[in-house]
């Protein structure tokens, strides 16, 4: 028996948000400065996160909102438009890359991304 990876969440939708979070792992794997664990548990909290819809902007400056401490909402919207896909939703490998960058890329990386910002 596999252990749940989330006990806020039934032992059937965290099976589900596993396999999801799985599915993308495989395709990014070694493209993160995350370790493994680090990139599947960041993809589980990007399917955990989705588990409604997508993830549409305001769901996206949420959560950035209460990971990094960003409340000012033009740099929200600008960082949104750097990672949005043509649906105006954030996709897995979109939140991951951003992520990897905020927390372990290097200055280089971190100031390429701020020059990027429009």
């Amino acid at each position: 028996m596999a252990y749940q990876m989330d006990l806020s969440v039934s032992p059937s939708a965290d099976a589900r948000l596993r396999a999801k979070a799985r599915q993308v792992f495989y395709k990014m794997k070694g493209s993160t400065h995350f370790s493994r664990e680090e990139l599947y548990a960041v993809l589980f909290i990007y399917f955990k996160l989705t588990q409604r819809g997508p993830m549409d902007k305001e769901l996206f400056e949420d959560a950035i909102a209460r990971i990094f401490k960003i409340t000012d909402s033009e740099t929200l919207d600008r960082i949104f438009m750097l990672i949005e896909t043509p649906s105006h939703r954030v996709g897995p490998v979109g939140w991951a890359r951003l992520l990897s960058t905020f927390c372990r890329g290097t200055l280089d990386e971190k100031v390429d991304f701020v020059f990027q910002v429009p």
